[in-house]
């Protein structure tokens, strides 16, 4: 133990080299809102989102380019801590770039340019982005800053249109050693300045401290007695950091905490005060202690006793000056642990070590000034149990001083974390569970990894942990930093080819996105690296490990070669893999060499790489200079004095502490020096006693317990009789102090006394005279428990027998008279109220009870309740300690939602709680409950916010969908920008034509007239609710369908203005004064309601006036010979009165030069307008408001230009002015805007630029570019671009270029780098060390100065001096010695030397040299390397010096210096699986010794490996040899007999098969294997009824390829409903051969031979369920005949194939018809209109649509100027687009049939196990069954509507397939529709499932095709006869084709047909088919002949125009 404690300080793991941050390494698909936290700062770049690009696998790049020219981190970083910084990245260079652009990376004030230059070929890539040519760069520089802070920021200038992608940026920071201040690397010798002292020439820092002082431990460059909580572990002569557990940590904050709450206040009962948590300087303490306050608390570890010693770290202010003599302790259970004291002259610390010291501001607090304050950061280790009591305790001796405590910290001390116990210091014996034992006795939680291994599932062991004395040398590439200390030690010896594509000397690249590799991709293909370790102290073996990885292209015959000390330790390769490499090698040389080489073809599908790499030194034991293993040292062991130590870091002794006698460490003592105890901690003195000044312990002043030193004594020896007073041991009263200083009783009774004489006697009792002593008080007894008197109690009368102790009359207890042996007597029984059963009783958890007050309550969960009369324990709330009376404790954080102040409760949104339990049982609506909360239910479409979390829903729209507007967590959500046109703060403002915008939810949205609404791809509304129609994305009410939608206010199906419902709103007259849903309520005075009317009422006076000048007009005949003319008629009224002039003109009609007069009772008959306000008999007097009266018409019009909107209007704003946005009523745009949507312009022609916040279009601003402006068509502005060579706008210059330090840059005047002094552009004066050469600064060489570009300056110009034009001579080293430089040559065959001491003293040779003497001495011929002398080879030319000669079959090879092989000797040696002698290849060795397939060798001789075969051959006994033939075929999985008949055969004809199993030696291994065959009925046919089944098949193969070409003149000539009805007619025919029965061979040919593949073939994509398949199971015999396989997806190919092919002609269509709008350029307005049906159920456009703008003119005119052709297509297009889910559902519909049966095949046949494919093609049948069911529910559906919304065009557009040829009119032939599919489904099922029982299975099909004829005879469905002859003539034929099924299936069971009748039925069934298909092509012959008149009427009319022209 004591060695293994020794190498415990031998190392600790650590490294310097942080990774510190990464971005953009991970393969990760960006979004709008997503882009790895970077965002793009161009100016007037709306989105903040930058550019990127998607790249599939290779997820999305961030780009940069003129577009967007900067991107930067969302947010700045703060970097600290470290010496420097590395920074790495990769730039992708793609599309066009010029050398000299720029990209730089800007962090700060810090910026890196890359200046891109254009590479060489092999370093241009093809493969960026799947298929981009592009450029991989990777840059790193470093900055050298303590402090980094600031922006990620990317910027590019380039001249082309170039993009740059940014991939894998990582900071790593570097530290320096503990010891360095300054530092060029993280080692101990790579320091440039000291905290302390001078720098030594090795470049190290280190300061040693005294082992014999008190302080011999070094903490951050100073010398302390113990190491610090935070780096316990002394390490290499430092305190380093060790993973220790935090018990306790308590940090005052503005609240108490729950680890607060745990601590109690110790109150000084004579000065009791309360204190609280106070805000001093920026944090908050706990104070201020006074007097003799402090503060405790009750640990318990519970059970873990993972502790070694405790850390205790405390951080006070100590407020004003401690007062002399006052002290702050620390105990532990009663004793005293350290102290911080005031000996009058000074402040001292006695155990506690101070870590921190610092001076704090001025303090007032309550009205005292404390202005002397400290802060201490304070720590010290104790010994301590598991559960002890830790105090804190002042003694101040006033009160104008104080203390507070900011933080306490109780550690596991030298424990490690997650370690249950230590035996030892720093060595845990047992782990946490699921944590393993590792080096340096920690505990680690994982044990994976390639260099690590387990044992007994307890202890992981590493490399460096495989002996008690490993150490890492590496430990690379294991995540993402880059290791800065070796990077550089990596040598490349050899390249060839290409390599390092992304820039020389980068040999890394990033692997799995989350590690840093040596090589990879891009990077090594065919290079030679080697790496070179100085091991100095002995040590006797390596281990090494590493990850291989290879590219998956890389050749067959490159490999991976690993080499160390020159032997190949491996070669080998694996494409597109990896190969963990480990393995333990002797090595005892200083020096380690090892040398990687990859040979392959190109870096970037073929390369090398390795990552996570290992390499651990194993060394002797200590002070052991050579050794075989850590245990067999092979020279003398160092062994150092009893008193010291061997400290391994620097193998020297030293002394152990001065207390400790024997020890293996600073920190490790073993034993003590006599007089000390404790070694764990250090040695210390015991209770009694305190350590001198001589580190000597001496005991404590007489009679004292604990004490400091001789002065100040902390506690006294009771059995003494002594107390503390003024830090002294004074006798307690009664006592008095003898010559000897020992205490003596006094007198009895006396309290003070002076040797015997009494000088005051206690309470009670007097002195009488001097000799008598202390006597009693007649009135008073004494209590000998109370120790003092007690006055009698008062007699009375009724007392007699009463409690009377000074008259010794009897007592008892509970009588209030204390007596006897009693300490109290309250009178009552009740526990813990001070008193019981007479005896002095506190509460339990009282821990301090003096005569039943408590003083104390030290019990964890309880605290001392001062503010009642008793003072008691009471229970600690927020503690999360559940005690006492307390239902509950969830501490202060502890958020659980059930407790409040210790009792069970629930949130205000609980509506139904369980107070016992204090669980919510239900929520309020719209919460639901999680941990006891009621939280929201985000999805729900409740919006609802639940105060009992922090997070509150802003939205929820039902659903978690992203991007719609509201997000999966209820938030406001920006939505797509073809929905949303403008968003900000995630709420969107405007919305994109289709959507309107919900101002609640902030998004937008299609409205409630919406059944369906895209939310994701701006396809606006796709499914109106009943009452609206789809236009334009947008649903419209349909207005007068008498169904009222969510924007009518009525629909009456009518536009009747009089009815009180116009246009669907309701309306009254305006002499109507109340309106009550369009019935007038009250109206004008002169008015009457009637029927909801107002009727004007005229008096009887009025009646009678009118009637008269009615009469007068019918008497004024004479009035027919003026009114020839109209101009007689306006002469005659003239002289007539206004009112009957009206009622006159009323009466007048004029036809031609007629005049006519209506008699009165026509007139009568008629109304008024709905606008008039008065009206008698059909004539208007006067109109509403907002009218005016048409005398002639007698109607009411509207008045436009008077700002009051009539219904008549769209809009009215009072002028008449044009091109403002309403002209006459009517929405107006200007001419210039291509896009008006009701009034507002969207967008602009091409000549116009669109103002978005004026929506007006203006002319586009002129920008000479040969002025240097440029226009902006974003803003509409003319800009000056830097960079054109041409000085504009607020440019100072302009060079032409981006170019720093030219004069110019980014058209501001600058100079170059390294001027001082600049003017204009041009430098004047230069920095120093520089000089002025025209214009241009250069080094001033020979100056004396070494400035950058220069490596020399030897102050003079001689050449060849070691410093020629300050470069320095080859062979030459130059040093700077009193800043001057001097340059010197090494000796000969020296490769490295220094100038030390006025010597050139030479320091490494050159290879094949040994330096001796400052002089390199060459090596024998025997060694490459060698050391001390020229035969002590380190480097030999065979690798371990082997002796090749030695090894049978092995041969010296000095070109790779390693003992090989030799195929073809006949010795089998090495990995030889073989060698017979010779390089033969085909005789069982090959010429590579490896044996081949199919031989096998033994002893060099190699032999055929025997075959197995199959004899075949058969007997029979029932048929003759010519009626049975057979063939045998072999597979891989076993074999196949095939029978073939030439007769007929039933299944009574079994065939018995027996197989004999032999090897070809004739040895029988299983005498035979019998099978019984039963064959399927075959019947055997002639060869003449062949000859007419051939017949048949002829016609069968005709008619097949007539239907070929028919199909493409249907789509070209139409007829293409004719031709659907011949493929559904097939269909039928299809299905016929599944009846089960045995056709003639006529029809059975024309059945087998006719097949849809043959018609329209589609190619299988996939053929499953295979007889080879493990799943394999076959359908019934008629449909194996047909080839019919019956798993489901086999069967659905045809139908998947045609949907698919239907929807990719969709497409195209939208291609085409987008092309031809495109080149039409029709700029078309929109129109938005709302039609209406009337009565009449035709569509008329309504008064208020909009008008159509005069561009469509234009575009019907650009139309018809096309040729016929291009418009034939565009129509074609056009139509197919409009009409494609008609034709989805047309094919569909053909299908359905055979959809249907692959659905009951695949359910219905015998399956022999269900295989995961069987349960896939289940599901897949039973859910296109549900879709079957919604297809039938479509055509239900559609025969369910009125005729009326059949003939609609919306309504066509759909489903006009399913009713096309059917007369919709009629309610009986709708009904067909899902007739016809009910009697094509049961026709399936009785094929199927009644295929046992052919007679059953014939008749119920021909009844279901009975049903259909039966129902077409009874009710022509169809509109026309034509039509019925065409569709009922074939099923007329079907009919009778099954009712033949049905003859033949009778036959078959009764056989009452012979061949010839059964033939002659065959040619019947034929005939039958032949003629309905004939029908068919009847209709279509006719079709294509009127289609071919009408187009050749149009090309006469197309012919003729052009000739006219």
């Amino acid at each position: 133990m004591i060695i293994l404690l020794q190498v415990l300080f031998l190392s600790f793991p650590s490294t310097n080299n942080q990774l510190i941050a990464s971005y953009l390494t991970q393969v990760k698909n960006f979004t709008d809102k997503d882009s790895d936290g970077f965002i793009s700062i161009d100016v007037g770049n709306s989105a903040i989102y930058p550019l990127y690009i998607d790249c599939v696998d290779e997820g999305s790049y961030i780009i940069i380019n003129n577009t967007q020219s900067e991107v930067q981190y969302f947010e700045t970083k703060n970097y600290s801590g470290y010496q420097f910084y590395y920074v790495t990245y990769d730039l992708i260079f793609f599309k066009t770039w010029n050398d000299n652009d720029q990209v730089s990376y800007t962090i700060g004030s810090d910026t890196n340019n890359f200046n891109y230059q254009n590479p060489q070929s092999f370093r241009s890539i093809n493969n960026f982005c799947i298929d981009k040519q592009a450029v991989i760069n990777t840059i790193n520089f470093t900055i050298s800053k303590t402090t980094l802070q600031g922006v990620h920021k990317f910027k590019v200038v380039a001249t082309n249109e170039g993009n740059v992608a940014i991939k894998n940026l990582t900071i790593t920071g570097l530290k320096c050693y503990q010891t360095c201040k300054t530092c060029s690397g993280s080692l101990f010798n790579e320091c440039t300045e000291c905290f302390v002292g001078t720098l030594s020439n090795q470049g190290t820092c280190w300061k040693q401290c005294n082992n014999t002082i008190n302080e011999p431990y070094l903490v951050n460059n100073q010398c302390r007695a113990r190491c610090p909580l935070d780096q316990s572990l002394y390490l290499n002569g430092l305190c380093t950091s060790y993973p220790i557990t935090n018990y306790i940590y308590i940090e005052i904050r503005q609240y108490p905490t729950t680890s607060q709450y745990r601590w109690q206040l110790v109150n000084d009962f004579e000065n009791i005060q309360s204190l609280q948590n106070i805000l001093f300087e920026n944090y908050y303490i706990y104070g201020i202690f006074k007097n003799k306050q402090g503060y405790q608390r009750v640990i318990n570890l519970k059970g873990n006793y993972g502790s070694y010693l405790i850390g205790i770290k405390l951080d006070i202010i100590l407020f004003n000056q401690m007062p002399s003599g006052s002290r702050i302790s620390l105990l532990i259970n009663e004793t005293h642990k350290a102290h911080i004291y005031h000996d009058g002259n000074q402040l001292k610390f006695d155990q506690f070590i101070s870590q921190h010291h610092g001076l704090r501001q001025n303090l007032t607090y309550q009205n005292i000034d404390y202005n002397k304050n400290n802060y201490y950061s304070l720590y010290l280790y104790v010994n301590a149990s598991s559960y002890f009591i830790i105090r804190l305790i002042g003694d101040y001796l006033t009160s104008e001083a104080g203390w507070a405590i900011r933080i306490i910290q109780i550690t596991s001390g030298q424990c490690p974390q997650y370690c249950w116990k230590c035996d030892f210091q720093f060595k845990c014996s047992k782990c946490y569970d699921g944590y393993f034992i590792s080096r340096f006795g920690t505990c680690r939680q994982t044990c994976q990894a390639i260099y690590q291994y387990q044992i007994n599932q307890t202890h992981c062991l590493d490399f460096d942990n495989e002996t008690q004395y490993s150490q890492y040398l590496s430990k690379e590439f294991i995540d993402l930093s880059l290791n800065l200390d070796t990077q550089k030690q990596y040598k490349m010896l050899e390249e060839v080819g290409n390599n390092f594509i992304k820039g020389e000397g980068i040999y890394y690249s990033i692997w799995k996105q989350n590690y840093r590799i040596f090589g990879g991709p891009y990077i090594w293909a065919q290079a030679k690296f080697e790496r070179t370790y100085n091991i100095p102290n002995p040590h006797h073996s390596i281990s090494i490990s590493f990850i291989m990885i290879f590219g998956p292209q890389f050749p067959d015959d490159g490999n991976f070669t690993l080499t160390i000390d020159n032997q190949t330790q491996f070669e080998g390769m694996v494409v597109g893999g990896e190969i963990e490499y480990q393995q333990f090698y002797k090595h005892s040389l200083d020096t380690l060499i090892i040398q990687w080489e990859c040979k392959s073809t190109e870096p970037i599908n073929a390369y090398c790489g390795f990552y996570q790499y290992y390499l651990a030194v194993h060394y002797c034991k200590p002070g052991c200079s050579q050794c075989n293993d850590q245990n067999d040292c092979l020279s003398t062991i160092t062994i150092c004095e009893e008193n010291q130590y061997l400290e391994l870091f620097n193998s020297e002794c030293r002394n152990c502490l001065p207390q400790c006698k024997r020890c293996t460490s600073l920190q490790n003592c073993l034993e003590c020096k006599d007089g000390f105890i404790d070694p764990s901690l250090g040695c210390i003195c015991g209770i009694n006693q305190y350590q001198n000044n001589d580190y000597q312990c001496q005991l404590c002043p007489q009679s004292c317990n604990q004490c400091i030193n001789d002065q100040i004594c902390l506690e006294c020896s009771k059995e003494h009789f002594k107390i503390l007073k003024n830090n002294k041991c004074e006798c307690q009263e009664g006592y008095y102090t003898d010559a000897n200083n020992i205490c003596i009783t006094c007198q009895q009774n006396c309290k003070i006394c002076t040797n015997q004489q009494c000088n005051e006697c206690i309470e009670g009792f007097q002195i009488q005279n001097a000799n008598d002593g202390c006597q009693l008080n007649a009135q008073e007894y004494y209590s000998t428990q109370l120790y003092k008197s007690i006055k009698c109690p008062m007699e009375s009368i009724d007392s007699i027998n009463s409690c009377n102790p000074c008259t010794n009359q009897s007592c008892s207890c509970r009588d209030n008279i204390i007596n006897g042996y009693e300490q109290c007597d309250d009178g009552n029984e009740i526990q813990y109220d001070g008193c019981h059963e007479c005896q002095f009783q506190c509460q339990l958890e009282c821990t301090k009870c003096i005569q039943g007050k408590c003083f104390e309550c030290a019990t964890s969960g309880w605290y001392l309740d001062l503010n009642n009369q008793v003072q008691i324990c009471k229970e600690q709330c927020y503690d999360g300690l559940k005690v006492g009376t307390e239902e509950c404790d969830d501490g202060i954080y502890i958020y659980s939602g059930n407790c409040k102040g210790c009792k069970f409760f629930c949130r205000p949104d609980c509506q139904q709680c369980d107070y016992t339990k204090g669980e919510c049982v239900q929520c309020r609506q719209g919460l639901i409950k999680y941990q006891n909360y009621c939280i929201n239910n985000c999805g729900d479409g409740i919006l609802v916010n639940a105060p009992d979390i922090a997070f509150n829903e802003q939205c929820d729209d039902g659903n978690l969908i992203e991007f719609d507007g509201c997000s999966k967590n209820c938030q406001f959500q920006c939505q797509k920008n073809n929905i949303c046109e403008f968003c900000q703060d995630n709420k969107c403002k405007l919305c994109q034509y289709g959507y309107h915008l919900n101002m609640m939810n902030n998004r937008c949205e299609c409205g409630q007239s919406c059944l369906v609404c895209d939310l994701s791809e701006g396809q606006g509304c796709i499914h109106c609710t009943i009452g609206y129609e789809l236009r334009d994305k947008m649903c419209y009410p349909i207005c007068g369908d008498s169904i009222i939608t969510y924007h009518e206010q009525c629909d009456d199906g009518n536009m009747d203005i009089e009815d009180g419902c116009h246009q669907c709103q309701f309306i009254c007259e305006f002499t109507c004064q109340q309106c009550f849903f369009g019935y007038c309520m009250i109206c004008e005075d002169g008015y009457e309601i009637q029927f909801g009317r107002c009727i004007y009422t005229f008096s009887i006076s009025q009646i009678e006036q009118i009637e008269h000048q009615y009469l007068q007009v019918q008497s004024f005949q004479y009035l027919l010979e003026y009114f020839n003319q109209f101009e007689d008629l306006k002469y005659y009224f003239e002289d007539v009165p206004f009112i009957e002039s009206l009622y006159i003109l009323q009466l007048i009609e004029i036809d031609d030069s007629n005049i006519i007069i209506n008699q009165p009772e026509v007139v009568q008959q008629s109304f008024c307008s709905i606008n008039c306000l008065s009206c008698l008999q059909g004539l208007c007097f006067t109109c509403q408001f907002g009218y005016y009266l048409d005398f002639i018409q007698n109607q009411c019009n509207p008045i436009c230009g008077d700002q009051f909107l009539t219904v008549e209007e769209l809009y009215d704003d009072g002028n008449n002015i044009v091109q403002d946005g309403c002209f006459q009523c009517k929405f107006q745009c200007q001419d210039q805007c291509d896009n008006c949507y009701y009034g507002q312009c969207k967008s602009c022609i091409q000549s116009y630029f669109f103002d978005i916040n004026q929506r007006r279009c203006l002319e586009r601003l002129i920008c000479k570019e040969q002025d240097g402006y440029y226009y902006d068509d974003k803003f509409n502005k003319c800009y000056s671009k830097c960079g054109d060579n041409i000085k504009a706008g607020k440019e100072l210059c302009d060079d032409g270029n981006d170019t720093p330090f030219d004069g110019c840059y980014q058209c501001q005047f600058q100079c170059e780098l390294l001027c001082k002094t600049c003017l204009q552009g041009i430098c004047q004066n230069c920095q120093l060390g520089y000089k002025l050469q025209n214009s241009i600064c250069v080094n001033d060489c020979g100056d004396g100065l070494i400035v950058p570009n220069e490596s020399c300056d030897d102050a003079n110009t001689i050449p060849r001096d070691g410093c020629t034009n300050c470069i320095i001579d080859p062979g030459f080293n130059c040093i700077t010695l009193k800043n001057k430089n001097f340059c010197f040559i090494c000796s000969s065959n020296c490769i490295s030397c220094d100038y030390i001491n006025s010597k050139i003293i030479c320091l490494k040779c050159k290879k094949g040299y040994f330096l001796t003497s400052n002089s390199c001495i060459q090596c024998s011929n025997y060694c490459e390397e060698c050391v001390d002398n020229p035969n002590n080879c380190t480097q030999c030319k065979i690798e371990n010096c082997q002796k090749c000669d030695n090894k049978e079959g092995y041969y010296s090879d000095f070109t790779i210096k390693k003992c090989i092989t030799k195929c073809g000797d006949h010795i089998t040696a090495g990995n030889e699986q073989c060698d017979d002698g010779n390089i033969i290849n085909n005789d069982g060795c090959n010429s590579l010794c490896e044996i081949e397939k199919g031989f096998q060798c033994s002893n060099n001789l190699c032999q055929k490996i025997p075959r197995k075969s199959i004899e075949f051959d058969y007997q029979n006994s029932t048929l003759n040899p010519f009626e049975i033939n057979s063939t045998l075929s072999l597979f891989n999985y076993g074999c196949e007999i095939q029978f073939q008949f030439f007769k007929t055969i039933t299944e009574i004809n079994l065939i018995h098969l027996t197989i004999p199993f032999n090897y070809t030696d004739q040895q029988r291994i299983l005498e035979e294997y019998q099978i019984t065959i039963i064959p399927r009925k075959q019947i055997y046919y002639s060869s003449d009824q062949k000859q007419q089944a051939l017949a048949v098949v002829s016609t069968s193969n005709q008619l097949t390829l007539l239907l070929q070409y028919t199909g493409p003149l249907t789509m070209l000539l139409g007829g293409i409903t004719f031709f659907w009805t011949i493929l559904e007619i097939l269909t039928w025919i299809n299905n016929f051969y599944f009846f089960n029965i045995d056709y003639p061979i006529n029809v059975k040919m024309f059945f087998q031979k006719f097949k849809w593949e043959n018609i329209i073939f589609i190619p299988e994509f996939f053929s499953l369920n295979q007889p080879n398949d493990p799943y394999y199971f076959q359908a019934v015999t008629k449909f194996q005949e047909k080839n019919v396989n019956p798993l489901f997806i086999n069967n659905i190919q045809i139908f998947i194939g045609l949907i698919c092919i239907a929807t990719l002609t969709y497409f195209l269509t939208l291609a085409i018809i987008w092309i031809y709008k495109k080149k039409l350029n029709s700029n078309q307005l929109k129109s938005h209109k709302i039609y209406i049906f009337t009565k009449c159920h035709n569509q008329v456009e309504n008064q208020q649509a909009t008008y159509i703008n005069d561009k469509n003119q234009s575009l019907i005119k650009k139309l018809q100027e096309l040729s016929f052709v291009s418009f034939f297509i565009f129509k074609a297009a056009l139509d197919y687009q409009y009409n494609f889910w008609s034709k989805i559902l047309s094919i569909i519909n053909l299908f359905l049939l055979d959809v249907f049966m692959a659905c009951i095949l695949q359910l219905v046949c015998p399956k022999n196990n269900y295989h995961y494919q069987i349960l896939i093609n289940d599901i897949l049948a039973i859910s296109f069954l549900v879709f079957i069911l919604i297809i039938y529910n479509i055509h239900v559906y559609v025969s369910s509507k009125h005729y009326l919304l059949l003939n609609h065009s919306l309504f066509k557009k759909k489903y006009l397939s399913i009713y096309e040829t059917i007369n919709y009119e009629n309610i009986t032939a709708r009904k067909y529709c899902c007739f016809n599919l009910i009697r094509k489904f049961t026709f399936i099922l009785f094929i199927v499932l009644l295929y046992d029982k052919p007679i059953l299975q014939t008749t119920f099909c021909c009844l279901s095709c009975f049903l259909n004829f039966a129902f077409l005879l009874y009710q022509n469905p169809f509109k026309s006869k034509s039509t019925l002859i065409q569709i009922g003539l074939p099923d007329f034929c079907i009919f009778c084709i099954v009712l033949f099924a049905i003859l033949i299936a009778v036959d078959d069971m009764i056989k009452i047909l012979d061949f010839q009748q059964k033939q002659l039925v065959g040619w019947l069934i034929i005939s039958l088919i032949s003629m309905s298909i004939a029908v068919q092509f009847l209709f279509l012959l006719i079709e294509f002949i009127n289609r071919l008149k009408a187009y050749f009427s149009s090309l006469k009319n197309i012919c003729f125009h052009k000739n006219k022209s």
